[in-house]
């Protein structure tokens, strides 16, 4: 990240797509997508004649979770580690 040119103290810029809100937005968006992936993989897996095809919604799956879980541990580091003013 960047530092802020005019300012006194070095204020840290953050680019609005790491931003708290857009990363929290972005894993509720992500729910639904993995809902949708695990309902796939249920049907896929029900009918024999899909079953070659349940590659696609564990793909979706594990893109969704890996994205999931890396925001989360990413917001967790930073308000672990986020500096409070003394």
């Amino acid at each position: 990240m960047r530092l802020e040119e005019s300012s006194l103290y070095g204020k840290v810029i953050i680019p609005w797509y790491d931003s708290d809100g857009v990363m929290i937005a972005v894993m509720v968006a992500m729910v639904p997508v993995l809902l949708f992936a695990v309902v796939g993989l249920i049907v896929s897996f029900e009918a024999p004649a899909h079953r070659s095809a349940a590659w696609v919604p564990a793909v979706l799956a594990a893109g969704s979770l890996f994205v999931l879980v890396s925001l989360s541990v990413r917001l967790f580091r930073r308000r672990r580690f986020r500096r409070r003013p003394s």
